[in-house]
């Protein structure tokens, strides 16, 4: 295979990936608004798969709404300051997975809102990942107090 034939897969894989999670989108939260296609239709390829693996804990296109703002800030953020995706969005992601906590399970205690305060940007993404799991306050409880980043 050619280098472009290959560069030429690569991209029809990418496409592939964009449409299945704007139809993924659309089946979960209804038809999108034509700004939301537009910055979905947008992102790279990585930033798709991120968007795969969130949309399963999204309640409302408020849901996508945030995430997009996320992604839009973080690109604002690392123009600006020169800065690379970790060094900004570590306070809009803990923002976002606290959200979906509170949908999930309620206002959390202070001692679970600590907890969830001094995470790390993985475990904070492997909380967001985990979120749509829980039901309660007890459940975030149990991950945190097995989560290899979790500090007590």
């Amino acid at each position: 295979m050619t280098d472009l034939a290959a560069h030429l897969a690569q991209f029809d894989r990418e496409e592939a990936q964009r449409e299945l999670v704007l139809r993924q989108l659309t089946h979960k939260l209804g038809p999108l608004a034509p700004e939301q296609h537009a910055l979905i239709s947008g992102l790279s390829a990585s930033l798709i798969l991120q968007l795969a693996a969130a949309l399963r804990v999204f309640l409302s296109a408020a849901d996508l709404d945030a995430w997009l703002d996320q992604i839009k800030l973080r690109y604002e953020y690392a123009r600006r300051y020169g800065f690379g995706w970790n060094d900004g969005c570590r306070e809009e992601r803990r923002k976002l997975t606290v959200r979906l906590l509170t949908q999930r399970v309620g206002t959390l205690s202070p001692e679970l809102s600590v907890r969830v305060e001094r995470l790390g940007m993985a475990a904070l993404l492997d909380l967001f990942d985990a979120v749509s799991s829980m039901h309660s306050e007890d459940d975030l409880r149990v991950w945190l107090n097995h989560s290899p980043y979790s500090v007590a």
